[in-house]
């Protein structure tokens, strides 16, 4: 992992500061003016959190260049606080420096964290704007503090608002959401207090329903508001052409279904494969309503929690450097892949798959439900072509989390995570309309356990089904 001298970099910009000390991960080291605290977890860009002496309302007049439009001048709680995020990015990737990539990622988040955040983004040449009013009733950001009580049809997430890009220096300053734990590890928790109480242990699961509801939510609606976006804010960002992209993803499940685990025929393997190669392509040709904006690399470590001290618990999005162009499907089957690897690792608790599982159907009832609500309380049901996408995306990020997961799974575990996987893909045929949703399930269409599914694993299995089933894959 690469490093930064974010002391380096702020005793540059601000002139008064005089001395500072360079802050190693996890650890505080402070000056006359700031404190900084590398953040770990991220594997992309180098980050922390600042600390300043004084509010960022007279910070801030010292870092900008004169006249510089970088920040708004209105959001004056942002100007208020003592602490701001930096990301810089690196001109390849901060955890393996010999992987190069492009800083325009910093271009791709201010553009998602102004999108998402303000009502309207304004075209200069035409002065068209990208309506997003309604993914809340005022203000996309919407604080516990001001809403004592959640009327319906209103959610409490954030994404953190920008500040300012340094383009220069390719450092983005954005708003601190505060002291908040990834999803996994809140799901994932083995704390041994919530063990022996049985009463925090429910209080827990009742604001991760809360949790998941509001992501749920708010993901129908932005996928819904963003559809066929224009082209004004298609060509703000980086073109890029995504076949090599697709290959690398076709070639890593490839190499995954060779694993011994997989215990899988090479002709199989290869059928697999080419369902993925097929389903990738399908996906970059989508046109019109069927395109949306989405987060493209979703997963639960995007989500950040804070379920203490607040009477409703709180939940961010962050990482936006790969927002564009995606559609609805592909992405919920990406984030739930990613949430049942961990519910298949043998090393999570019992609490924690009942935890993981509450989750993952909590957020498919909630999207179902808002995209009823959007859609006048018609009945919303997925499309075949739905089912096909998420299933392919579900099935992809399955086998290569055993990859991806690899420190964290012992064999059996990388066994019925690639099982999973096949599973899914293996649902989806050859024709468009060609779905075997009975593939799916641990137990046959009499009710029967199915022969290579053995008892410990048939929860965990119903647990994924129960997932799919609240999407409306059942019917």
């Amino acid at each position: 992992m690469s490093s930064f001298d974010f002391s380096a970099y702020l005793q540059a910009n601000l002139r008064s500061v005089i001395g500072s000390r360079t802050a190693t991960s996890g650890t505080n080291f402070s000056n006359p003016t700031f404190t900084v605290q590398i953040l770990t977890g991220g594997l992309t860009n180098h980050t922390a959190r600042i600390t300043f002496a004084a509010a960022l309302l007279h910070v801030l007049p010292r870092v900008l260049p004169l006249g510089v439009e970088g920040y708004s001048r209105t959001d004056e709680d942002i100007l208020n606080q003592k602490t701001v995020i930096l990301k810089h990015a690196p001109p390849y990737i901060a955890a393996d420096p010999s992987q190069a990539m492009s800083v325009d990622r910093q271009l791709v988040e201010k553009l998602a964290l102004e999108l998402v955040n303000y009502r309207y983004v304004r075209t200069e040449s035409s002065g068209s704007r990208l309506k997003l009013e309604g993914l809340f009733e005022d203000r996309l950001i919407q604080d516990e503090e001001s809403s004592p009580s959640r009327s319906p049809g209103k959610i409490s997430l954030h994404v953190p608002r920008l500040i300012w890009h340094d383009r220069e220096r390719s450092v983005l300053w954005i708003e601190d959401l505060g002291s908040m734990r990834t999803l996994s590890e809140i799901l994932l928790d083995e704390d041994d207090s919530t063990s022996a109480n049985a009463r925090l242990e429910e209080t827990i699961k009742a604001h991760l329903k809360q949790v998941s509801w509001d992501l749920g939510t708010f993901l129908a609606r932005l996928y819904c508001i963003t559809s066929n976006p224009p082209q004004h804010i298609l060509s703000s960002l980086p073109s890029s052409d995504p076949g090599a992209f697709h290959d690398y993803l076709a070639n890593t499940v490839l190499e995954n279904l060779k694993r011994p685990e997989a215990h899988i025929s090479s002709q199989e393997a290869q059928l697999l494969v080419d369902k993925v190669r097929a389903g990738l392509r399908e996906t970059a040709d989508l046109t019109g309503k069927e395109v949306c904006l989405g987060m493209v690399d979703f997963w639960p470590e995007s989500v950040l929690v804070d379920l203490d001290d607040h009477e409703f618990p709180r939940v961010g999005l962050v990482d936006w450097e790969y927002f564009g162009p995606s559609n609805a499907a592909s992405e919920l089957g990406m984030f739930l892949a990613h949430l049942h690897v961990h519910l298949l690792n043998s090393s999570t608790s019992a609490r924690g798959k009942e935890r993981i599982t509450l989750f993952a159907e909590g957020v498919c009832q909630a999207y179902v439900a808002s995209n009823r609500a959007i859609s006048s309380g018609t009945s919303w049901k997925p499309s075949k072509a739905f089912k096909r996408r998420t299933l392919l995306s579900h099935g992809r990020e399955m086998v290569n989390g055993v990859a991806l997961y690899e420190q964290k799974l012992d064999p059996a575990a990388k066994k019925s995570v690639l099982a999973a996987g096949m599973r899914s893909l293996r649902a989806v045929g050859t024709s468009p309309d060609d779905l075997d949703m009975q593939i799916l399930r641990a137990k046959d269409a009499d009710g029967a356990s199915v022969s290579d599914v053995d008892e410990y694993h048939y929860s965990t299995l119903e647990g994924i089904w129960q997932a799919f089933a609240a999407l409306g894959f059942d019917s």
